[in-house]
């Protein structure tokens, strides 16, 4: 099955939703971030006259960020597990309070995005089994993306993360 066909019988399923920011001007999609339905409403979260009304935009904004195909990078932006062959990526959302999105590539340019978790005690092992896991049943039999360098995974990307280079 194709890249489109397994998105969109995902997105057909209810399994996954098409993160599609607000564009301004000539800005346009470059990359594609498909969020799970929990993951997706959390990003998008109306808040009401709380503190975490600044937080759920800065997270808006940085997911943004990715979709509009700006230079991220390897390091800050997102980073991917250990061991590489996992293929598993976190985007490090950096504000207080610190909180990493788990999910990998389905292809360049795709990021799936599967679930979050809280930085602060963040069990980093059991969170790459989890996206393995939300992986292996949200697309039976498909792989992720693998690749030894960060451009292989995205475009406009500056690669930082110098250990890759070690274990690969």
């Amino acid at each position: 099955m194709s890249t489109p066909a397994i998105i969109l019988k995902a997105i057909k399923d209810n399994k996954l939703v098409e993160f599609i920011p607000k564009m301004k001007g000539r800005e346009l999609p470059e990359r594609g971030l498909f969020l799970t339905p929990a993951l997706n409403k959390w990003v998008l979260q109306e808040p009401k006259k709380n503190p975490s009304m600044q937080y759920h935009a800065d997270v808006y904004a940085d997911l943004k960020v990715f979709v509009i195909g700006e230079e991220i990078d390897d390091c800050n932006f997102m980073k991917q597990s250990r061991p590489f062959i996992d293929d598993i990526w976190a985007i490090r959302i950096l504000f207080r309070p610190q909180c990493r999105i788990f999910g990998a590539f389905l292809c360049k340019d795709c990021f799936i995005g599967l679930h979050k978790a809280e930085r602060k005690n963040l069990d980093y092992d059991k969170h790459v089994k989890r996206a393995k896991d939300e992986w292996q049943d949200l697309f039976p039999g498909t792989l992720r993306l693998s690749g030894t360098r960060f451009s292989h995974y995205v475009s406009n990307g500056m690669e930082r993360d110098h250990d890759r280079k070690k274990y690969n």
